[in-house]
């Protein structure tokens, strides 16, 4: 059942399983609603012959439509004395507009209560209306003990993202004057009004007036329509409402050599990342369409990029098939080969970006701005008109390209409720796709639509925690794959965003001391342990830095100091044994050696240099002279 939040900001606990599950059904390609129709179920009531269920009149209400229905308001919006729908849809059409044309003889009565605004809203929500009718005449099929009492509460919020009308509807059947309408007003106190009829509309205020509403003018005129949907066809164009820098890539370019997808794009301009197959007959039409229009593109300086998938699904590895059908057929445009991962990763920014599932179909394109930035998709083939029209889509304001990217007309309330949606729908994006592209191995992808997100939150001590914590991890990327320059970088931008970070401090010190900048890595490592005492991996680092300028009465205080911590550390019980071996404090040094072959007797430097020791301490033995 769906629940609000009590609370703005509030999370409940099975909130984010829920989304969760929500967008994985999507992800492969599962509908919200199933596509099923809506139903309408009639309470049968007493009815002996419905054996106390409920019927199913779907298909002969006229409201089963196969919407992907959300929220329904209940009201007499026609004034006739019988209840319409409203019913909103997640899709189109938005709002569908049901008028209740039921045949029926049988009368109504609406009540609209009005409290005095001080126990009782003015609105009444929570009263409780009961209405009492004179008997009636016993009908066929019905018992002797007809219910002569009809009871309705006002509330606030029915159903989902739903409030139908607090005019509150009884119907009476026939022949059934009312007695009395008793009002239990919110606060203990009730009331009892008299002498209301039948098929009218009443005012009841708290103080015990009585309004009779006269009968409502004939509601404004709705023509019937039925939606229009876009015809079938075998290109949908995808302009995003989120853009989100294009994951920069490795393929393999015509040369056979690994390239970044964006160094194909125009120093000033845009990419198309155009992805086919030699078997696909659509994708060799729309390269040559592309052919056939090289000068137009050339001027809107869009360059494409012709990545062919057959290498990435295990088909035609290294042949020239691919490039053979280019050249025959002069395109003049960049071209190469997917890998297995890239195939993988642009399936992937396409799910994501388009809330779909499976495999990447094609031809598929990716619209890449001057700036690198993703701007459309294109699934099956596009043209070069679509194209040039697209240019400008990223320099558009959110709601404008919002509107954009709705595949039916419609109008566009720009207001806060919508600029937070979007924003929350950007925010979603990006993180769903740093996600993705994290758990696929491509961290500095990832790290890069991280800063991005980042960057587009208000200034506070949040968003520099997270910038600092994205630069971080770009560092310890950068320095597993012993890029120390670049790593050097990313640390001291994460010092920026967070100087009291201490593993910062300690990583930048290994990139500086890596560098053969070993003052500066020492202050690093010094102020890293000042920020965190028991950062170990720190003082080790230090100790090493130490001994590597062979300051060895410094290097033994920080190597005793993390032997303190982790007793069976053999890599530094052994430092520190080098370390008092270089004082000449032979005795303690071979205890640390002894100490390091009690845990690993394998451990050949811990046993040449207890050797040593052996050598030099016989030699000065006075008993062996």
């Amino acid at each position: 059942m769906s629940q609000s939040r009590d609370k703005e900001g509030e999370e409940h606990p099975d909130q984010f399983r829920a989304n969760n599950a929500l967008a994985v059904m999507l992800d492969h390609g599962m509908s919200i609603s199933g596509n099923e129709r809506h139903c309408v179920f009639l309470n049968t009531g007493a009815d002996e012959r419905a054996g106390e269920r409920f019927a199913c009149v779907s298909a002969v209400s006229g409201l089963d439509v196969a919407d992907d229905g959300r929220g329904v308001s209940v009201v007499d919006w026609d004034g006739d004395g019988d209840q319409d729908l409203w019913i909103s849809n997640r899709n189109a059409p938005r709002i569908r507009y049901f008028r209740n044309d039921t045949r029926s003889e049988n009368n109504f009565i609406e009540l609209r209560l009005i409290g005095n605004g001080k126990t009782t809203s003015r609105d009444a929500v929570g009263a409780r209306v009961e209405v009492f009718l004179e008997p009636g005449n016993q009908r066929d099929g019905e018992s002797n003990d007809r219910k002569e009492r009809l009871v309705k509460t006002v509330h606030i919020g029915q159903g989902f993202l739903s409030q139908s009308s607090r005019w509150l509807h009884f119907g009476i059947g026939q022949d059934r004057p009312i007695q009395k309408v008793s009002v239990h007003w919110p606060g203990g106190k009730s009331e009892e009004f008299t002498d209301l009829k039948i098929n009218q509309r009443y005012e009841l205020y708290q103080d015990g007036t009585v309004r009779q509403v006269p009968p409502r003018s004939a509601a404004a005129s709705l023509p019937v329509a039925a939606p229009v949907l876009p015809e079938a066809a075998d290109r949908f164009r995808v302009p995003l409402v989120a853009i989100v820098p294009m994951p920069n890539l490795p393929y393999i370019n015509a040369s056979g050599q690994s390239e970044p997808l964006l160094d194909a794009k125009p120093a000033d301009g845009m990419l198309l990342i155009n992805c086919w197959s030699t078997t696909c007959i659509p994708c060799l039409k729309e390269l040559k369409e592309f052919t056939d229009h090289a000068q137009e593109l050339h001027d809107a300086n869009i360059n494409v990029l012709a990545l062919c998938l057959d290498a990435a699904k295990g088909d035609l590895a290294g042949s020239s098939q691919p490039a053979d059908l280019l050249k025959n057929m002069g395109y003049p445009f960049s071209y190469g080969d997917a890998t297995e991962g890239l195939g993988g990763a642009l399936s992937t920014i396409h799910n994501v970006m388009t809330a779909t599932g499976g495999l990447l179909p094609v031809p598929t394109s990716f619209l890449v701005d001057k700036s690198g930035q993703l701007v459309a998709i294109y699934k099956g083939p596009v043209s070069v008109e679509t194209l040039i029209a697209d240019k400008d889509h990223s320099s558009l304001p959110p709601w404008e390209r919002f509107r954009r990217a709705a595949n039916l007309p419609g109008t566009i309330i720009e207001n806060d409720v919508l600029e937070k949606a979007l924003t929350k729908g950007d925010h979603f994006a990006r993180t769903r796709l740093a996600n993705h592209l994290e758990e696929q191995g491509w961290s500095h992808a990832a790290s890069v639509q991280y800063e991005e997100l980042a960057k587009k939150m208000p200034d506070s001590p949040e968003k520099k925690a997270t910038l600092s914590n994205v630069f971080f991890e770009r560092g310890l990327l950068l320095a597993r794959q012993k890029q120390w320059e670049a790593g050097e970088k990313a640390f001291r931008e994460s010092l920026a965003n967070q100087s009291s970070f201490a593993p910062a401090h300690y990583n930048l010190g290994t990139c500086l001391q890596k560098l053969g900048k070993l003052d500066l890595a020492r202050q690093e490592y010094e102020e890293a342990l000042r920020l965190e005492p028991q950062l170990i991996s720190a003082r080790a680092s230090l100790g090493r830095l130490f001994a590597k300028q062979k300051e060895w009465a410094q290097a033994e205080t920080q190597f005793q100091q993390v032997v303190d911590a982790r007793p069976d550390d053999t890599t530094n019980i052994y430092n520190l044994g080098v370390a008092l071996e270089r004082q000449q404090q032979f005795e303690e040094a071979a205890t640390q050696f002894k100490r390091v072959l009690q845990l690993k007797p394998d451990f050949a430097p811990a046993q040449k240099y207890l050797q040593r020791i052996e050598a030099k301490t016989s030699s000065k033995d006075p008993a062996k002279d």
